[in-house]
């Protein structure tokens, strides 16, 4: 089929063609043969195309769906190695033109959105640690195309390119440059990072898409869900598939999200209903596999606990714990939520000083030393933990955080892979995407990011393809420490809500 199609119709007596312009919402229908719209009357709708004499052959529902049938792909780049799984992806992005792919973090997601491509030129947008591993993918995936990277604040003339890549921190200052860009393609990388509408980064893409109508919109993340449900607003607004009479967000925080205005802020309760009307929709504009799934060979993952004693606990941390427990009650009279902003930024001095008292104990460095020679990930999240490790493990470790180049970056993580020194000490915001490091089976949390989503990314560096051995996490606690007890339940809170839109019963 030729490439300005996407699928054959059975009308009364004889097929028709469904064209780009399918759905596209005008406010009265134009007499331009082989063309799709969609009207609304009194709350129905109704589709039909407008044939050559100018007269509207209608179609029910059914018929429109059972067309754009997903089976139904124009094409894809097979020349890319591909797991059948991987190849299934593609052909779902290609054939939705406007989808969310969530699979688990290290299938492949990358490489399934280059084989997807239907139309060139193509933006990717991207976190800036793995600005450069698309560009190596996507010029193996594509030789003959031009790939461009651009970086900077200050924005200069964009050569013409068939595949241009910019990361998200950059991308508000080249928005008026990229709006002069003839592309119709889009890929949102990490996906997540566009969850607050109010960020610039999602500003830019939204404006950029309002206005260019991008015909292919594809956003890949393995956590599309980071805090709750309302994560999703604004990454379904950018692709376009929003449910319908739900593009206010208010509209949408309230039906699916269990959302209120208390007059200061969002409150999020959703219900089992709306969490399951959300999980119906996003089976219409996203494909989520986890590796069990699709590598049912892939070596077993575990979690264990590393528990330390009450001795490690220092009076700094007893002292701010008093302190801060003191305040919450007098503030709020009631338990702690995880949704109280306010009060997890008090609680980041908590967990710096447990994390600081686990790093910094005797029972650390023994515990350490016992895994002999086999290489180890350790994610941390406070500096002054870092400088403890640094103390401790001295060279044997490559140390990474944001401050890292991309290029740098490569060689540590290639130098790793290749056998290279023990340990791989990372900052767990910085550990989060762009980072294969399948050497080591074992990774270390000294304490928990706020979110499920986080702690399941930074896993996910050792657990992907690529990997031979049995993973094991582990998370270091000590039973006796309030904070531990309350993070652990905000990360099991959060992980129960994404399962039950994005995996439900799987």
């Amino acid at each position: 089929m030729g490439k300005d199609y996407i699928a054959e119709i059975t009308g009364p007596d004889e097929k028709f063609i469904l064209k780009r312009r399918f759905l596209s919402r005008f406010e009265s229908p134009v007499s331009e043969s082989g063309n799709f719209y969609e009207e609304c009357v009194k709350g129905e709708k109704r589709y039909f195309l407008v044939d050559e004499e100018g007269e509207q052959v209608e179609f029910t529902k059914e018929q429109v769906v059972a067309a754009i049938n997903p089976a139904k792909v124009l094409h894809f780049n097979s020349r890319l190695p591909l797991y059948p799984f991987q190849e299934d992806g593609a052909k779902f992005l290609a054939s939705h033109k406007k989808a969310m792919l969530a699979d688990d973090m290290g299938l492949g997601k990358t490489r399934q959105a280059l084989a997807a491509i239907q139309q060139f030129p193509v933006l990717i947008v991207c976190p800036a640690s793995v600005k450069y591993e698309w560009r190596r993918q996507a010029e193996e995936a594509y030789p003959e195309h031009i790939v461009t990277v651009l970086s900077g604040r200050t924005p200069s003339a964009i050569p013409s390119s068939d595949i241009i890549i910019i990361n998200y921190d950059v991308l508000d200052d080249w928005v008026r440059a990229l709006a002069n860009e003839t592309i119709y393609t889009v890929i949102a990388d990490e996906s997540h990072y566009l969850k607050n509408g109010s960020a610039e980064r999602s500003k830019a893409l939204r404006d950029l898409v309002f206005e260019k109508k991008y015909p292919y919109r594809y956003l890949l993340t393995g956590t599309p869900i980071v805090s709750g449900p309302q994560d999703l607003y604004n990454q379904l607004l950018i692709m376009g598939k929003l449910p319908e009479g739900h593009w206010k967000k208010r509209d949408f925080l309230g039906d699916y999200c269990g959302g209120y205005w208390n007059g200061k802020y969002w409150e999020f309760h959703p219900n089992r209903e709306q969490l399951e009307d959300l999980k119906f929709h996003m089976t219409t504009c996203s494909l989520n596999r986890s590796k069990t799934d699709v590598l049912p060979d892939l070596p077993e993952r575990a979690e264990y606990t590393f528990h330390f004693s009450r001795d490690i606990v220092s009076l700094d941390y007893l002292d701010a714990q008093t302190d801060f427990l003191s305040w919450y009650q007098e503030e709020t009279g009631k338990d702690l939520s995880g949704n109280d902003a306010q009060a997890m930024v008090r609680m980041q001095k908590l967990l710096e000083l447990s994390e600081f008292d686990r790093v910094n104990s005797a029972e650390f460095k023994e515990w350490i030393e016992s895994f002999g020679n086999r290489p180890v990930v350790i994610t941390y999240r406070f500096k002054k933990s870092l400088a403890v490790l640094k103390g401790f493990l001295g060279k044997q470790a490559y140390y990474y955080d944001g401050s890292v180049s991309p290029e740098e970056k490569s060689v540590m993580v290639a130098d790793f892979q290749a056998g290279n020194k023990q340990f791989f000490v990372g900052q767990v915001e910085a550990m989060k995407t762009g980072i294969t490091l399948t050497r080591s089976a074992d990774m270390v949390f000294l304490s928990l990011p706020w979110s499920d989503a986080d702690y399941r990314q930074c896993g996910d560096r050792i657990y992907r393809i690529g990997q031979e051995n049995k993973v094991a996490i582990w998370i270091m606690a000590t039973d006796e420490l309030w904070i531990d007890q309350v993070m652990l339940k905000i990360v099991k809170d959060k992980k129960k809500l994404s399962d039950a839109i994005m995996e439900g019963d799987k």
